[in-house]
């Protein structure tokens, strides 16, 4: 079977890397290459692709913005599941990843991970995953029972058993009962913040007291929800602190693209003060990977008349 693949890139230097990835392993591929968000519409409604192969920016949009796109309204019956093209130590949001069904890789690792792939062409959305640690069974069971639809469910019966788990799977959202038989809720918070201060955490409990609940979301929890409570305010709570989540990880992952971006212009800077054009050079291609874009025509005709 030969494969197509729909590739949302402003730069010529990626296409040529992909078809050199992909010879490598010897995949047969079509590539259809688009540079603007109307030549990706239009190509996704034809219906012939099996993967959107794309960088983190086309015409001005991000990755995230071009993933809802391709999901939603006239498109979601053409969607396809999407390879982000990124460096090997780029740190994304995984809550997002997993909902807009992108799959990051490099470049290098492409023709790889294709050809063990490409007989299949399934989604990469995945559901949230959370960990219950409840040590009531029925209750726990009842968790399950009505999350199982919209997130993949662990649980644990004790803090201990909680704790291990979630080291092993860093799952997306944790319900965490205040009263154990090992320990307190507020001690499992605890070890939780202390390896990830942005974990959501909802505090499960009997006790309505205000400061309980003020000192254990000072501590790090994302809400705290007192029993007996409703099927529909586990789920609007969890929805709640799940897209907040979502947005913290967006937000941290845009500030670690600007500090990076604004290392490497002070790095630019300082090797043309030093007339030292080739490592100049090398910076400025390094930013392209980062932040790709191409200026528009009248952008580009104007700073033809410039020089």
């Amino acid at each position: 079977m030969e494969l197509k693949l729909l590739v949302a890139t402003n730069f010529k230097e990626t296409v040529d890397d992909l078809r050199d990835q992909l010879s490598q392993v010897g995949i047969q591929a079509e590539l259809t290459v688009v540079n603007s968000v109307d030549e990706l519409e239009s190509e996704l409604t034809k219906d012939r692709h099996h993967f959107i192969v794309a960088e983190s920016t086309l015409e001005g949009i991000d990755i995230w913005e071009m993933a809802k796109l391709v999901s939603s309204g006239p498109l979601s019956g053409y969607a396809l599941p999407i390879f982000l093209l990124v460096d090997e130590e780029d740190e994304l949001p995984p809550l997002l990843l997993k909902q807009l069904g992108i799959r990051p890789i490099s470049i290098q690792a492409f023709g790889g991970t294709l050809k063990a792939d490409h007989t299949k062409t399934v989604s990469f959305i995945e559901k949230p995953t959370l960990l219950a640690i409840e040590d009531d069974p029925d209750a726990a069971e009842l968790i399950r029972y009505h999350l199982k639809n919209d997130y993949i469910v662990d649980l644990a019966g004790s803090g201990e058993e909680g704790l291990l788990l979630w080291e092993s799977k860093r799952h997306d959202i944790i319900l965490l009962d205040f009263m154990l038989p090992d320990m307190q809720g507020d001690e499992v918070l605890e070890k939780i913040m202390r390896l990830n201060k942005n974990q959501p955490v909802i505090i499960i409990t009997a006790s309505n007291k205000p400061d309980m609940s003020k000192n254990l979301i000072l501590n790090g929890a994302s809400d705290y929800l007192c029993k007996p409570f409703n099927d529909v305010l586990l789920k609007e709570r969890c929805q709640t602190v799940l897209i907040r989540a979502k947005l913290i990880d967006q937000l941290q992952y845009t500030a670690a693209k600007l500090e990076k971006l604004g290392g490497m212009v002070w790095r630019l800077e300082h090797y043309i003060k030093q007339n030292k054009n080739h490592k100049a050079i090398e910076v400025i291609n390094a930013i392209k990977l980062i932040a790709p874009y191409l200026p528009s025509e009248d952008d580009q005709n104007s700073l033809k008349k410039e020089l």
